[in-house]
């Protein structure tokens, strides 16, 4: 296994703390949270992917940094 990154999971955690994230998108971050490395990345890269304008706007600077370096790692360890 490839070592593990810990940005996606921090970036699953500023999603979550995120009250303007739809609860659909929540749920499925939380399912994951159990998951193997690859599956909490594959679900984050969803919920990026599916994140309304609204949720990214209420983001501070911080909160943004931190998704996009989860998001790049998790991109490393996309099987895909």
């Amino acid at each position: 296994m490839d070592h593990a990154s810990p940005y996606p999971d921090e970036a699953i955690r500023t999603l979550l703390g995120i009250e303007a994230v739809p609860e659909e998108i929540r749920g499925q971050l939380e399912h994951s949270a159990g998951g193997t490395y690859t599956v909490r990345c594959t679900a984050l890269q969803a919920a990026v992917q599916a994140l309304p304008e609204e949720a990214r706007h209420s983001m501070s600077e911080e909160q943004l940094v931190v998704l996009m370096l989860g998001v790049a790692a998790a991109g490393e360890a996309d099987p895909s």
